[in-house]
């Protein structure tokens, strides 16, 4: 009985060196990561999650005067796994990448002449000394002048020297100017004249448009169509976006002549990268249903000085 008890504990002592050596093995050869995915493309790994979170809880809410909020639809997923320790962790690339998923929404002065928007400029301008100095510029004149605040993604400001220079140029004089003129009154609303000759990027079934759905606005037109239809560019311009970025999913933007930009998202295929020219009518990309959406689509839109307008008015009928 000795005996037997003396092989059990010489077994028991083996297994447990066994199991020693395996924990060992394993503690040297591998660490533990997550894996970081956004709209389920991995992102990068990281060696600390509580530390990232809060890294992107503060991007998300940061304090800064100059922006008015943080939009990020997508938030990050974390898978925790074990990886070789010679795979290379990079917190900060990963980081990079989640939060270029987030639309970061400036404060802007938008600055309109009568009803049409002339220029936008940054927030921090006074709004009294800056309309006082519009008025001291102009001098006797028929043309009314005011500014709004607006919430815009990347909107491309002026300078206030830029601005009342404009407005020496254009409204000097008592008559208003003919530029104007490239702002037209309908009766479906404003249409800015861009002087770019549009095609459709895609025919197919509308399934939503511009404007308020309930208390939302949708700043795009959706276009319904097979996964995997083409896509091709509404007009000549330089892509200045290929890639994912969150809500939109996998999107294309493109920057055409006279500070307008169109948006292709929700893609399944990207066909161009960023720094290509592409021509009108050239295939840029596939439907799918990338980001947040319920079924595949393209979401079209229009911006024009970095703010949206109704695509349905620059382009042809999409409807088959």
């Amino acid at each position: 009985m000795i005996n037997i008890l003396k092989n059990v504990s010489k077994i028991v002592a083996v297994v447990i060196a066994m199991l020693i050596l395996t924990l060992l093995i394993v503690v040297m050869t591998y660490k533990p990561v997550y894996k970081v995915t956004m709209a389920q493309d991995v992102v990068g790994y990281i060696d600390n999650k509580e530390e990232f979170v809060n890294k992107i809880d503060n991007f998300i809410n940061q304090k800064d005067e100059n922006i008015a909020y943080v939009d990020m639809q997508e938030e990050p997923q974390y898978s925790f796994m074990l990886v070789e320790r010679e795979k290379y962790i990079d917190n900060e690339k990963a980081y990079e990448k989640v939060i270029s998923y987030a639309d970061v929404y400036t404060r802007v002065h938008t600055v309109f002449a009568d009803d049409v928007e002339i220029a936008m400029l940054p927030i921090q301008d006074d709004i009294e000394s800056l309309l006082n100095q519009i008025v001291e510029t102009v001098g006797n004149t028929n043309v009314t002048f005011t500014i709004k605040e607006a919430h815009l993604i990347a909107p491309e400001v002026s300078t206030l020297n830029d601005l009342v220079a404009l407005v020496e140029e254009q409204y000097k004089e008592v008559v208003k100017r003919p530029a104007l003129a490239t702002v037209k009154k309908t009766s479906e609303g404003t249409y800015i004249e861009t002087g770019i000759e549009f095609e459709t990027p895609l025919r197919g079934t509308i399934t939503s448009r511009y404007g308020y759905r309930g208390s939302e606005f949708h700043t795009g037109l959706d276009i319904a169509k097979p996964m995997n239809t083409p896509i091709y560019a509404a007009a000549t311009g330089e892509v200045i976006y290929s890639g994912v970025k969150g809500s939109y999913g996998r999107i294309v933007i493109i920057q055409h002549a006279d500070n307008v930009i169109t948006y292709y998202a929700h893609c399944n295929k990207l066909l161009v990268e960023q720094g290509d020219f592409v021509l009108s009518g050239t295939q840029i990309a596939t439907i799918g249903m990338t980001g947040r959406t319920t079924g595949p689509h393209l979401h079209f839109e229009v911006r024009i000085n970095g703010q949206t307008v109704d695509p349905e008015k620059y382009i042809n009928s999409v409807t088959q």
